[in-house]
């Protein structure tokens, strides 16, 4: 059992697995567990977050972040009372969630004086980028403790109770351990001091009566490539990063959208103003065919079958009167238009009777 109330501030990247690692703490320490985004998660629910976590939903919560903290520093201030609640209770452990390392030391400068404070940072597989500077950016900050979340859901329960209580049970302060398992992920950092986990939980953890951990500790750092320069990029969001999220996320939508509103005004376009066509023709038939409740005028020549029909584009309402002057067994010159398309049943349509043809 930790020989003293203990804060660790919990870091890593979206799907590492913290929150898993944090419930299998709960089952044999009193832990309490918060998030610097848990009052930026009000907030954006309030302007429309609906709660789900994916690379656009992780950026506006960073952007969020940033800007509540730059304006009243209302993410460390929230923490900062989540620690005095901590100190007041009997739990052993606070878990608490940052992500930016700019605010792990903010965080640490201000309540650091009042409790112990270690840092851990979660891994888990390979990195990727999800795009927001909070989850980019983890791995910017010398961490207390490493651990490498690679096992499957069984083994990591015992695997990750054995590391905390070695690093808890370590009285001499602030301790720098990495825990390498079965499948290890190589770090360009300098190598830290490990602790042997193939032990059983209690042989690794035999505390004294200073309760120092008697674990086989290797005190020996084994120096290795100098480590990559630490991320200086800071982020400020903008309306204009908002308005190129939007265009570049709803760029498909859009065009979609065009293309099919260009369809619909081209093809009535192309349709009435550039298919017409004065002939001659001589009605053998006339008929009136229903559909949909919908009635169509039919006229029945020697070579082919039109229409009579209201147009829209050209602002034609007068088809019934067209219709009605045409008598079966007259010639007449008349103006069409349109397309006869048999698969259809479209016909071309009689737009204008010019005159009766003696």
């Amino acid at each position: 059992m930790p020989t003293e109330k203990t804060v660790i501030v919990i870091n890593g990247r979206g799907g590492a697995g913290k929150d898993t690692l944090c419930d299998f703490a709960a089952e044999i320490f009193r832990v309490r567990n918060f998030s610097s985004i848990d009052p930026i998660k009000e907030l954006a629910a309030q302007a429309g977050w609906d709660g789900v976590k994916d690379d656009r939903s992780r950026k506006f919560l960073s952007d969020l972040k940033q800007l509540t903290t730059e304006y009243n520093d209302l993410p460390t201030k929230y923490l900062c009372e989540r620690v005095r609640d901590f100190l007041a209770s009997d739990d052993e452990i606070l878990f608490v969630h940052i992500r930016e390392c700019e605010q792990i030391k903010h965080f640490i400068a201000a309540a650091g004086g009042d409790v112990r404070v270690l840092t851990l940072l979660v891994r888990r597989g390979e990195a990727r980028s999800y795009g927001n500077v909070s989850d980019d950016n983890v791995e910017d900050f010398d961490y207390d403790l490493i651990y490498e979340n690679n096992l499957s859901l069984d083994e990591a329960k015992a695997d990750f109770q054995s590391f905390l209580r070695a690093a808890l049970l370590n009285n001499d302060g602030r301790i720098n351990i990495t825990k390498i398992n079965a499948v290890s992920v190589e770090d360009s950092s300098p190598a830290p001091a490990k602790i042997d986990i193939t032990k059983s939980a209690a042989e690794n953890v035999q505390p004294t009566g200073t309760e120092k951990i008697s674990a086989d500790i290797s005190s020996e750092v084994t120096p290795s490539k100098e480590a990559p320069p630490k991320s200086t990029k800071k982020y400020k969001w903008t309306i204009w990063d908002s308005i190129w999220d939007f265009i570049t996320e709803r760029l498909l939508q859009l065009i979609i959208i065009l293309a099919g509103v260009f369809l619909v005004l081209a093809y009535p376009l192309s349709k009435y103003c550039f298919t017409r066509e004065t002939v001659t023709i001589t009605v053998t038939d006339k008929a009136i065919k229903r559909y949909d409740e919908n009635d169509k005028y039919l006229v029945y020549t020697s070579g082919e079958v039109f229409e009579v029909t209201d147009a829209l584009p050209i602002l034609r309402f007068d088809s019934s009167d067209d219709y009605g002057r045409l008598t079966v067994g007259n010639t007449y010159v008349v103006k069409v238009c349109g397309w006869r398309i048999r698969m259809f049943s479209q016909y071309r349509n009689i737009i204008d009777v010019i005159n009766q043809v003696e």
